[in-house]
């Protein structure tokens, strides 16, 4: 039987998919003036906390422990099926997009698709499919580290994964230097908070000074970055992890609360869709919102956010319901053929 959808993870989602959307479209905002600037960057300082909403979602999910062999295996095939289709055929269109000009030349096309699924979309927005399946690789394995640390173990993990992105943080930004290497660092760190968040903020005190620590945090990694230290700022930064485990922490919260719309749920079952097609509308309209300078841009930036986002939404819904469906039904046809032959050797 399905298990039942919480709401307050769509809740994440779709909040976190639309800050993906949002921070991208800050491209119209007049950063020569001083109001302008401020909005631009206490924009990317919240709005960039969606990659580590995903991240940590994505850690809560797949973090789990696997029982036996078969599990294993089914695990491997889902993300498969779920991820690496998808971000085929979404490469795909988008190859198709980029080269709208040269489209007779299918040779140029077909190149442009392989080389950008191998290295080239990890230079776009697509960077964060080519970090998230390296995690998702590894996971299995790594489930059965955290499912089996103490209380303690988990306290000291965290503790190290802040205090070494701090000193990252920091040393770089002074200008010093640190080419000390650690294997949780950066987004990999997000992605394991996402399975241990429950162990180090299961208590309703704690959850509640993370949810304050993460507004304190807010203003002081935007004034951080006003002052000239914007290096690692929204990737290692300690200010811009805690931010973004307190806004999970409340948004899940508020996803207990609040009535459950169905456009929200709606928005999140094709997230994934929407933040691989976004940035194609986004291209396709940004002309349009390019017409004005001055604090404006502010007001222009909420109205561009929104319309790529109510653009990219059924956008994604239609390419996952049709294209993406398709090629899913296909994988699935071709392994329900190998386990078709399997079947028949073990029964033989």
């Amino acid at each position: 039987m399905a298990q039942a959808r919480i709401f307050g993870y769509d809740l994440v989602r779709a909040i976190a998919i639309f800050f993906v959307v949002a921070v991208h479209c800050r491209v119209v905002v007049d950063t020569g003036t001083t109001a302008g600037w401020l909005w631009f960057l206490a924009c990317g300082t919240l709005f960039l906390t969606g990659n580590a909403l995903f991240f940590m979602m994505s850690g809560k999910f797949n973090l789990r422990e696997r029982a036996d062999d078969a599990a294993l295996k089914k695990f491997y095939r889902s993300k498969a099926r779920n991820i690496i289709v998808p971000i085929l055929v979404y490469f795909l269109i988008r190859s198709v997009y980029d080269m709208r000009g040269s489209l007779q030349e299918v040779g140029q096309v077909a190149s442009y698709y392989v080389q950008g699924t191998l290295s080239g979309f990890a230079g776009t927005e697509y960077w964060f499919v080519f970090t998230l399946c390296g995690f998702l690789l590894v996971s299995p394995f790594l489930a059965r580290m955290f499912a089996r640390m103490s209380d303690f173990e988990v306290k000291v993990f965290v503790g190290i994964g802040i205090g070494f992105n701090a000193v990252l943080t920091v040393l770089d930004n002074a200008g010093i230097g640190f080419s000390w290497s650690y294997l949780f660092s950066g987004f990999a760190f997000t992605f394991c908070l996402g399975v241990l968040i429950d162990r180090f903020a299961g208590s309703p005190h704690v959850r509640r000074a993370l949810k304050w620590a993460a507004l304190a945090c807010f203003v002081l990694n935007t004034a951080v970055q006003h002052a000239g230290y914007s290096m690692y700022a929204c990737e290692t930064s300690p200010l811009y992890t805690i931010m973004a485990v307190g806004l999970y922490l409340a948004l899940l919260d508020w996803g207990e609360k609040v009535p459950h719309f169905r456009l929200v749920s709606f928005i999140a079952k094709h997230s994934f869709g929407v933040y691989l097609c976004h940035m194609m509308v986004l291209y396709s309209l940004q002309r349009f919102f390019l017409f004005d300078q001055g604090l404006s841009t502010i007001g222009v930036h909420i109205l561009f956010a929104l319309v790529v986002f109510a653009v990219s939404v059924p956008l994604a819904w239609l390419i996952d319901s049709t294209v993406v469906k398709g090629a899913k039904w296909l994988f699935d046809a071709i392994f329900g053929i190998f386990d078709k032959r399997k079947a028949a050797r073990i029964g033989g």
